[in-house]
């Protein structure tokens, strides 16, 4: 009869990612611990996109921003300054109709620019509350994009999770692999203290 010889502490490793074996860097029959890198899965296309989520981020970041939030700073001051001198103007007129001097005609264009002076001001507040609200939040979902990226980087990497020794490696340089096929076999080392 033919089998497989298996220690009772064996198992498999699986890679988290799909894609070519880049790179091995152990062998069979050598000792590893936690945490020691087995293999590298080629991954251009991560990088690239670990390169585009930081671009994103200096592009969304909130000091790059910051010419655009000074310019509607700047629009909201010119619309305070420009409801100051309309309400001012429309006081001064009420004052005048109130004793019959003028015309209707002249009180209710200082009433109109008035109402209108107010609501550009209210607009500008709330565009320059929106940007700023809008700046920040993409500024932190990009930055929290690039941590996401550099994250899934580190998947491309087979690290080991127990100290042991590598059995046998499944799998050789170029070859396709994914998170279903087995990689290398290998076993646990237990301590026992006497």
């Amino acid at each position: 009869a033919s089998g497989t010889i298996k220690s009772s502490e064996q198992y498999q490793a699986f890679v988290s990612v799909s894609g070519i074996i880049e790179e091995i860097y152990v062998k069979e029959g050598q000792a590893v611990e936690v945490g020691t890198p087995l293999l590298r899965i080629s991954n251009e296309t991560q990088k690239f996109n670990l390169e585009n989520a930081q671009l994103t981020a200096n592009f969304n970041d909130l000091a790059i921003n910051q010419g655009k939030l000074n310019e509607a700073d700047a629009l909201l001051q010119t619309a305070k300054a420009k409801l100051r001198l309309d309400s001012s103007l429309y006081a001064r007129q009420k004052t005048l109709w109130s004793q019959q001097i003028g015309t209707r005609v002249e009180f209710e264009q200082k009433e109109l620019a008035y109402q209108s002076s107010k609501a550009n001001y209210q607009s500008a507040k709330q565009r320059l509350l929106d940007l700023k609200r809008q700046i920040n939040f993409v500024s932190a979902q990009s930055k929290k994009n690039v941590q996401i990226s550099a994250r899934q980087t580190e998947d491309f990497i087979l690290k080991s999770k127990v100290k042991g020794t590598v059995f046998n490696l499944l799998k050789s340089k170029g070859e396709l692999v994914s998170p279903q096929t087995a990689i290398a076999v290998r076993s646990e080392e237990h301590t026992s203290e006497l």
